[in-house]
């Protein structure tokens, strides 16, 4: 079920002009859960901060199958520790739950505290699955839209190189 950021996100798209397929299908909570009808690159979505931090967090974008490597990142972005936020912090700062969240999400990071970071093996030529806030509907855009969107609301997507954690 969408919550009231949902039909920003969605009211957003239409004022911007991008354009989206919507998929309806099972909540999905993670990218493991295969959903054939989906189309483009299945992207993993996680939301991180330097420990012991409450307003500094990281968006990552980075392939379904990729398991970035966190203390790589934080030796490139120069941070303390990288740990996953609690579901309350999760939600006080965009609204969602884990398994909801996406690049769309950050449309109710009011105090812009999160930066994104996308990997740079995704293809921006290709297209990208969103959700406005709901796990069982998808929004598949194209990933040069999600740049105009992130732009609209005032977030310049950092592309760095992330290594699979082994």
């Amino acid at each position: 079920m969408k919550n009231q950021y949902g039909q920003q996100i969605t009211d957003l798209l239409h004022e911007l002009n991008i354009e989206y397929r919507e998929d309806h299908h099972e909540p999905i909570f993670s990218v493991e859960v295969e959903i054939p009808e989906l189309p483009g690159p299945q992207i993993k979505y996680l939301l991180v901060k330097p420990k012991k931090t409450e307003h500094e967090f990281y968006l990552i974008l980075a392939h379904d199958e990729k398991h970035p490597d966190l203390k790589d990142l934080q030796a490139q972005l120069g941070t303390k520790r990288l740990t996953f936020p609690t579901s309350e912090e999760m939600s006080d700062l965009i609204g969602v739950e884990f398994g909801s969240l996406t690049a769309a999400s950050v449309i109710a990071d009011k105090n812009h505290e999160i930066t994104v970071i996308v990997d740079e093996a995704i293809d921006r030529d290709d297209t990208i699955g969103i959700h406005p806030n709901d796990n069982s509907i998808t929004y598949t855009i194209a990933f040069k839209d999600l740049e105009r969107y992130l732009d609209h609301l005032g977030y310049t997507p950092r592309y760095i190189p992330l290594l699979d954690k082994e």
